[in-house]
């Protein structure tokens, strides 16, 4: 007679965050993109009001986010934190902040499709600090590729308005983003633009987890995707599936996964859905990742500049967060006492003010 195993509690294996600081990216997200059709003299007044990486670095909440200060810490700080020039590390307990010409490196790292063209001289020189990355491979390396003439970059961006200008927070323009079919809302530049950057965040936070729990990414079967951008083409606007997406790019070839979209409240369900597949037995781990939301930097940029604060909604964040069957030392998930927003609530916006 075969004896039944019990399914094994859900605890939390590991948790890590990925920050990257992009005020060059802040002219694209969605309040100030509009703000600055309809008004351009704001380019110059937002662009004097962009931070440094040290600056972004420093500030309190940042480092609070990546562990490198108890978030108790803010309580016992007089604001404003943004004047505060204390210590800015870029590594920290639970992550990194990575400075945006890294970044614009990832974007490409992580194009399958040629979205993403690069300045040739600018390749050149961040090409061997991208390579110092302890999470950067050669086959990343690789995919940066070797970049495009400046001269032709420029004549991409003048010969049509489908493609997006990638400049640096001093101004340069150093790439562009290229639309992959103009018969199609859903791939213009702009949204390429945030679903490259929700896919390549999740992705460096997921290799962050992988590395400091030392889990070979070839051993993980199964990525729930709860980051807020939706992929997808016009006959299908947000069915693609990023969460393989980021697997592909940590490397777990014997991965499956799917999204999970809920706004803010996506990595609570999909920690409840991880959470009942390994407690079922029907997965011994499973990874919740979230990428970054582009069209949020600079949503309060007007107020900044209304105070002459400098615009704080200048980095891009994600998570990634380990599920995994009971340790004897990881936290618990207890699914006996899961609650629920009930949809006779209401949520709307109408139903919350």
């Amino acid at each position: 007679m075969q004896t039944e195993t019990a399914p094994k509690a859900p605890v939390i294996q590991g948790v890590r965050y990925f920050l990257a600081h992009t005020p060059g990216l802040v002219q694209h997200g969605s309040k100030p993109s509009r703000d600055l059709i309809l008004d351009p003299g704001l380019v110059t007044d937002l662009a004097s009001h962009l931070r440094s990486f040290s600056e972004a670095a420093a500030y309190l909440p940042n480092r609070a986010f990546l562990g490198g200060i108890y978030p108790d810490e803010l309580l016992k700080t007089p604001r404003p934190w943004y004047g505060l020039n204390g210590k800015s590390p870029r590594w920290n307990p639970h992550g990194e902040i990575m400075p945006e010409e890294e970044f614009y490196g990832l974007l490409k790292i992580g194009d399958s499709f040629d979205l993403v063209w690069l300045d040739e001289d600018f390749i050149k020189n961040i090409s061997a600090t991208v390579a110092d990355h302890p999470l950067i491979s050669e086959d990343d390396l690789e995919k940066l590729g070797q970049g495009h003439p400046h001269s032709k970059i420029k004549e991409m961006l003048t010969e049509s308005a489908e493609r997006l200008p990638l400049q640096l927070g001093d101004g340069r323009i150093v790439g562009c983003v290229v639309g992959a079919h103009d018969q199609d809302a859903t791939l213009t530049p702009d949204v390429l633009l945030e679903n490259l950057s929700c896919k390549v965040s999740a992705a460096m936070a997921f290799r962050t987890l992988m590395s400091q729990l030392g889990t070979d990414p070839n051993d993980i079967p199964y990525v729930i995707n709860c980051g807020e951008e939706a992929v997808g083409e016009r006959y299908q606007r947000g069915g693609g599936n990023l969460a393989k997406g980021i697997a592909e790019m940590c490397g777990c070839s014997n991965a499956s996964g799917s999204d999970v979209k809920a706004f803010c409240c996506g990595p609570v369900h999909a920690m409840v859905m991880a959470a009942a597949l390994v407690n079922s037995g029907v997965y011994r781990q499973v990874a919740v990742v979230a990428g970054c939301s582009l069209a949020k930097l600079g949503m309060k940029f007007r107020g900044h500049l209304n105070h002459d604060q400098p615009v704080l909604e200048d980095v891009l964040a994600a998570t990634a967060i380990m599920i995994g069957e009971d340790d004897g030392v990881s936290p618990e998930l207890r699914l006996d006492s899961i609650g629920r927003h009930t949809v006779g609530a209401g949520s709307s916006q109408q139903a919350i003010m």
